[in-house]
């Protein structure tokens, strides 16, 4: 049977050994899976963290383990493990993506299959970066940014202008010139209203005189019913199907006639 002393050494070991386990598994590392251990090099790491996934074409096949300065410089050593049953080429690519608009940085190996340049442990990876949804904006509104304040220069410079154009002299003017306006406007709207209402004062004697015109016009129902004494010239303005009879009854009783175009549309009569 077990003393007190032994199962107390053999509960401190099982925890040294979860411990450790759970550590590692923390950083990505598996102690008993044969995983290769990669590195590749980034500019800027662009926020990506320790235990950030790594896939290939969407599958989670690994996780970052370090990121750290490279020796003797500002780039990014970035050291992350994957399956040890994957093959393909060292040529393949570490790429450095947007996993979500909010979701930070991963990495997505892109590989390539080389036979003769299988990829080991401890080989290092090109690296490329995926432009994301947010460096996609901002490429586009930059520009945009730009046009509107190149636009807004343009009208100060153009208020600037007429600002130097426009004296004060030549401020004046241009106040003499829309208080004239005004005025001849009101002129014209007092003049319309006279007019106005002068017809309307007016409007009964009208009447009457276009009454009297109708009642002496109905009784003249042919040109032969106008007293030939009380005219000596005639202006012919009807259609032209009445106008000939009442040009030749006219010329027959020795009166001047002026008449309106056209003259004849069809006749045989010669003039």
């Amino acid at each position: 049977m077990l003393s007190k002393e032994i199962k107390s050494l053999i509960l401190v070991l099982v925890g040294v050994l979860l411990f450790i386990f759970g550590f590692n598994f923390l950083k990505g590392t598996s102690l008993f899976d044969n995983e290769l251990k990669l590195h590749t090099i980034y500019e800027n790491a662009e926020g990506l963290q320790s235990g950030t996934p790594v896939t290939v074409n969407g599958l989670n096949v690994g996780k970052v383990n370090q990121i750290d300065f490279l020796n003797g410089s500002t780039s990014i050593l970035v050291s992350f493990r994957i399956r040890g049953d994957l093959k393909f080429s060292k040529n393949s690519v570490a790429q450095l993506y947007e996993a979500g608009f909010i979701g930070g940085k991963s990495i997505a190996i892109i590989p390539k299959y080389d036979n003769t340049l299988i990829l080991k442990s401890g080989d290092t990876l090109t690296s490329s970066v995926k432009s994301g949804l947010t460096k996609t904006i901002s490429d586009r509104i930059v520009p945009l940014e730009e046009k509107i304040e190149s636009i807004l220069i343009q009208v100060d410079t153009l208020f600037l202008s007429l600002n130097s154009v426009l004296n004060q002299k030549g401020q004046r003017n241009l106040i003499s010139i829309f208080d004239d306006l005004s005025q001849t406007m009101n002129s014209i709207n007092s003049l319309t209203y006279s007019v106005d209402k002068t017809i309307s004062n007016q409007s009964e004697s009208i009447n009457k005189s276009i009454e009297n015109f109708n009642s002496i016009s109905k009784n003249f129902k042919s040109i032969s019913d106008v007293p030939l004494n009380k005219f000596d010239s005639v202006f012919v303005c009807v259609p032209d199907s009445e106008k000939l009879k009442i040009v030749n009854y006219c010329i027959d009783n020795n009166k001047h006639v002026l008449i309106e175009k056209p003259f004849i549309v069809k006749s045989n009569r010669t003039f």
